[in-house]
């Protein structure tokens, strides 16, 4: 067929890096694009040819290799024409074929919905990222294309694509290091997801931006000339800040737009590491520091490879200046991150960002073979993609960088998985530290082993990273798997309470699982993986042969599949059932059902700090009733938190106290403790009730004291201070 080779005209333009060869390699990958997508248009009306040629350009500006260009030319051709893998195999071979593979999405026909579709395909990319990270480069490239052009698709599309590409897209992007890539992706984000916030907030940043060029220009000034007043060659820049990242601060801090002064910031661009220092001297001389602001990431880089000294200085008229200080190569670094190790004629250099990308690629491979299925291992990889890192110390100067929240059982993980396996307890500054004890940026932390110990199936409670998770699931598998098995077979058989489980619905449920044999699904349920009472619901579903698994995941992830079992069934066929006491749960509270790691299930409440901070999937919990006319009268301890504004704290106090002991209910176990701040009283008490309408009751005893209560708030409190208010 005839090639127009219009709309590759301005890739071409684009291309004056590359040799003649390598052009015409992209000119080839062009040709047969052009053809499989013959007759292909977008939802804009523009033919289709126009979007990969897009998303090459936009890695043609990172001047990316030959391989690269081709591969996203290229990367529709699988997913959407008559071009299959053995022949572009044939054609460009297996680089670029792996590539165009790795990027394309797996079969719609395979799928029940779209959400499963969207973590398979999520795996896949992640998978084929490890082995070539030039997969996930040219998928960035085609969300930033595709989020340029979103405005031809129905809003609520407009703002499902939005919301994901902030979730995802622009977190792999800064995990990557290509900043540009994910300014642009947030920008556009907000934009679509908030348009008339976005309008508001952007012109409002045009206007102070306009009324603040002399200020900006004069502190660009007093750094440059004190700069060379010392003898420092350096290049200052002004770069205003995203509009996106102005918004996030102002709903951190709960400010108005005109509360947030620094919406520009200055980077300051050396020639050497020693220069950077000696230039932040120089600024803060010039200019107040901000106590607390101040971040050394040369000395300790970011694990995406960004090295930057950050500090914030009050200028003469009070206003805030954020500076940037950095040396050429880490400037580079910090645009274009993993990028730049891809680059048409590369720095060979093995620069810090790329040592500390590669990495976590191989962690990401690592989780792979540790996870049961693919939600498991979303969940995972977006623990390893989305955490802010801290920086601990070894004995021996050693900087690891974790997750945040990390224990010291995280630590020892990521040292080494022996070291994880027979560690028993902690050294953190000099003072001995359970496994639990959650770290702190700086702290040195050493490891006590015993290699007598081995974790159990409660040690994964211990830790909070899914690395840490993975590597202790794997070694409890290897070394326990014969109890496993024993132990998830007596947990499903006590739910059936002596009934045979049908084998063909059996059959049916390890393959909506994805498992192999009953072994492997007795084993996920004893592990926590798959819960007894979730895997009883989808093996009774195949009882109906004509069953629709696609109906069966659909009520599992929106909660109905389990919703015949009560908190008294499970407590009547004599089934290994507890209350997590840090959950303060009474009966008609809303309840989550999860393992207790090789002792039956647990009772959490539905806001519990367990339930908060674990990332668990729709295999791992469930919400159940608690079948009150079936439960023996019995009572269990709650928190309640009164909060007021008044003049005379201690009398208040004094008679609420005095109230609460002479109330019909007689409900109050315990005064936990008094806090008063600023112009707030906090008090803390404990009950004894037996269901949470005894709660009600109780404040509404008080509140009949309107005088003294009437300004009061009451606020349920769970465990670990998570507080919720009730009235």
């Amino acid at each position: 067929m005839k090639i127009d080779y219009q709309y590759f005209e301005p890739l071409l333009v684009k291309l004056n890096y590359m040799s003649e060869e390598d052009v015409a390699k992209c000119r080839r990958a062009y040709e047969i694009a052009y053809e499989g997508h013959d007759g292909q248009f977008r939802s804009s009306g523009e033919p289709y040819i126009t979007h990969p040629v897009a998303v090459a350009g936009i890695l043609a500006d990172l001047c990316l290799d030959v391989s690269a260009i081709q591969a996203a030319i290229l990367h529709d051709t699988i997913e959407d024409t008559k071009f299959q893998r053995p022949e572009l195999l044939e054609i460009f071979g297996p680089v670029v074929t792996d590539i165009v593979d790795g990027v394309s999405k797996l079969d719609k026909l395979k799928f029940r919905t779209r959400k499963e579709a969207e973590v398979a395909n999520f795996r896949k990319m992640i998978l084929a990222m490890t082995k070539d990270v030039r997969v996930v480069l040219i998928k960035l490239a085609d969300r930033t294309h595709n989020m340029r052009t979103l405005g031809s698709l129905r809003p609520d599309k407009q703002r499902r694509i939005a919301q994901e590409t902030i979730d995802i897209y622009s977190a792999l992007a800064y995990r990557l290091g290509i900043m540009h890539i994910k300014r642009e992706l947030d920008n556009l984000s907000f934009k679509a997801l908030y348009p008339k916030r976005y309008s508001l907030l952007k012109a409002a940043a045009d206007k102070a931006s306009n009324l603040r060029k002399k200020q900006i220009q004069h502190v660009q000034s007093a750094i440059e000339d004190a700069l060379h007043a010392h003898g420092i060659k350096a290049d200052v820049q002004t770069e205003r800040v995203p509009l996106y990242n102005i918004y996030k601060r102002m709903q951190q801090k709960k400010q108005k737009f005109n509360s947030i002064l620094d919406i520009y910031r200055f980077i300051l661009v050396t020639s050497t590491q020693d220069e950077c220092y000696r230039a932040l001297g120089i600024v803060h001389i010039i200019f107040k520091p901000i106590p607390g602001t101040f971040q050394d990431f040369i000395a300790l880089p970011k694990t995406n490879g960004y090295q930057t000294l950050v500090t914030e200085l009050r200028n003469e008229v009070g206003d805030t200046v954020e500076v940037f200080i950095r040396t050429e190569a880490m400037d580079e670094v910090a645009d274009l991150g993993i990028a730049q190790a891809l680059m048409y004629t590369p720095n060979n250099k093995n620069t810090i960002g790329q040592q500390q990308v590669q990495k976590w690629l191989e962690s990401l491979a690592e989780l792979q073979h540790s996870t049961v299925n693919s939600i498991e291992f979303n969940n995972s990889v977006k623990d390893e993609i989305f955490p802010e890192d801290i920086f601990i110390f070894t004995p021996r100067g050693k900087i690891i960088t974790l997750p945040q929240k990390s224990t010291v059982l995280d630590f020892a993980y990521y040292i080494h998985t022996n070291v994880g396996i027979h560690a028993v307890s902690g050294i953190v500054d000099g003072q001995e530290a359970p496994l639990n004890r959650i770290l702190k940026t700086g702290q040195t932390v050493e490891v006590v082993t015993d290699e007598k110990a081995y974790p159990t199936e409660l040690s994964l409670t211990l830790v909070n990273s899914a690395r840490a998770r993975a590597r202790m699931r794997l070694a409890l598998k290897e070394r326990e798997m014969d109890k496993y098995i024993a132990n998830g077979r007596k947990a499903l058989e006590d739910l059936y309470r002596g009934q045979a489980i049908d084998e063909q619905a059996m059959l049916r449920a390890l393959d909506f699982f994805n498992l192999k044999s009953c072994d492997d699904l007795y084993a996920e349920i004893c592990l926590g993986n798959i819960i007894s009472p979730v895997a009883k619901a989808v093996i009774d579903s195949y009882l109906d042969p004509s069953q629709d698994s696609n109906d069966i995941l659909e009520r599992l992830q929106n909660g109905t599949l389990v919703s015949e079992m009560t908190y008294a069934s499970l407590l009547a066929v004599n089934h290994q059932i507890s209350i997590d006491q840090e959950s303060y749960v009474t009966p008609n509270d809303e309840i989550v059902l999860t393992t207790n790691f090789g002792n039956g299930l647990l009772v959490h409440h539905r806001n519990s700090a367990f339930v908060r901070s674990k990332n668990l999937t729709p295999y791992q919990y469930v919400l159940i009733n608690w079948g009150l006319d079936s439960l023996p009268n019995s009572q269990v301890q709650v928190q309640l938190q009164l909060e007021t504004k008044g003049n005379d704290p201690e009398r208040f106090v004094e008679r609420v106290v005095e109230l609460m002991q002479n109330s019909p209910t007689s409900c109050l176990r315990a005064v936990l403790g008094v806090n008063h701040h600023e112009n707030f009283t906090y008090l803390k008490v404990e009950l004894n009730v037996s269901n949470s309408q005894d709660i009600d009751n109780f404040i509404a005893y008080l509140e009949n004291e309107k005088e003294l209560i009437s300004l009061a708030h009451w606020s349920r409190v769970y465990a670990q201070g998570h507080i919720e208010r009730v009235k």
